[in-house]
């Protein structure tokens, strides 16, 4: 049951652009810089609620129920493990969608489509 809800939360494309073609800058430095080469597993568990391999398991479970997503002119696409992480961070934490898009450096709106379904 929470396989198949995570599934459909993150079954969405991308990131999403402005009508007008316009699109922030973000920086993934939290994510990238910091919890994935440095985050040990007692901080995995404070912040994610989760040991780092429960973690990877998840990801190695849905890699196959979900699209590989491709890049396009607008944007390029989020990553399965930063996905995952974004929809795990939403359940695990009670983060507004703009701290999601800072912390995971993706826009406000693709946090609410990967975590609010």
């Amino acid at each position: 049951m929470v396989l198949m809800m995570v599934i459909s939360l993150l079954y969405s494309s991308s990131q999403i652009v402005d009508p007008d073609g316009y699109r922030m800058q973000q920086y993934h430095t939290w994510w990238e810089e910091c919890v994935i080469p440095h985050f040990p597993d007692r901080e995995w568990l404070r912040n994610f609620r989760m040991r780092r391999a429960t973690f990877m398991s998840i990801c190695d479970e849905l890699r196959p129920a979900l699209p590989v997503l491709v890049e396009t002119n607008c944007c390029k696409p989020i990553p399965l493990v930063k996905r995952v992480a974004v929809c795990i961070w939403r359940l695990a934490t009670p983060c507004e969608f703009r701290t999601i898009g800072h912390l995971f450096g993706i826009g406000r709106s693709t946090g609410h489509l990967r975590s609010n379904y």
